[in-house]
């Protein structure tokens, strides 16, 4: 299964409620992970003054936004299925460059680029092969793909669809969840041919329940730790992986 149509479901007010609610944030907000995500992707174009970063998803630019600002040697980038958060990324980081493409249609996705980035992205799908042949394909030979998010250190791969059931809502299935086993990852990337690292990712600060919207995430704790939830109550365990283009 891949994906939802997120085009029709904004368009019908209806699924992925979170990225609707990105219209109401104040400019580009950072996030507790973007740190972590652009030492990795920095590490591998240090000293690489204009080197090119694609993030992919980038929702309305706050990632490319954390980038511009802490490495401005840097060409960044930013796509999204979504038109109205790309035009709204345009506004929040006016120095960058955004466009509106399709994943799952390679034809839409620029390329060439040193390191392209996903937050979060690949838990939208059903199946990891839908996404990392289409994200690698943005790299040039060498280049680096930087995901991060919800991966499993268990040999157990979770399908997730939650909804809201306030008698508000929209009552719709959303997805955005799913949580691949690191197993099932690197089976697909061994049978590809390609190289990999998982970086290990702890949160370094809080997130206090910010929104109305049960779908969004905050941190609780847990055993004397911090973890992150939503309304689902499933703990989320995050990694980072970098693959390798070939």
């Amino acid at each position: 299964m891949d994906r939802p149509d997120l085009r029709d479901a904004w368009a019908g007010g209806g699924p992925r409620s979170v990225d609707r609610n990105v219209l109401a944030e104040r400019g580009a907000p950072e996030k507790p992970y973007f740190a972590a995500v652009a030492a990795v992707a920095g590490a591998s174009i240090a000293g690489r003054p204009g080197a090119r970063v694609l993030d992919i998803g980038c929702s309305a630019g706050a990632f490319v936004a954390y980038l511009s600002r802490e490495r401005p040697n840097l060409r960044c980038t930013g796509v999204d299925l979504l038109a109205p958060v790309v035009e709204a990324a345009r506004a929040n980081v006016p120095g960058a460059d955004f466009a509106v493409a399709d994943l799952l249609d390679a034809a839409t996705l620029p390329t060439g680029f040193d390191v392209t980035t996903m937050l979060g992205i690949h838990s939208l799908f059903d199946d990891p092969g839908c996404w990392i042949e289409p994200a690698l394909s943005t790299l040039r030979p060498g280049g680096r793909l930087v995901a991060f998010g919800l991966f499993n250190d268990e040999p157990v791969d979770v399908l997730v669809r939650m909804r809201d059931s306030r008698p508000d809502a929209s009552g719709d299935w959303q997805t955005g969840w799913t949580t691949w086993s690191k197993r099932t990852v690197e089976q697909h990337l061994l049978r590809s041919g390609l190289s990999w690292t998982w970086h290990a990712y702890a949160l370094d600060r809080r997130v206090e329940r910010w929104s109305p919207d049960p779908l969004h995430s905050w941190t609780v704790d847990v055993d004397g730790e911090a973890a992150t939830v939503n309304g689902g109550r499933l703990l989320h365990s995050h990694a980072i992986l970098e693959v390798t283009a070939p």
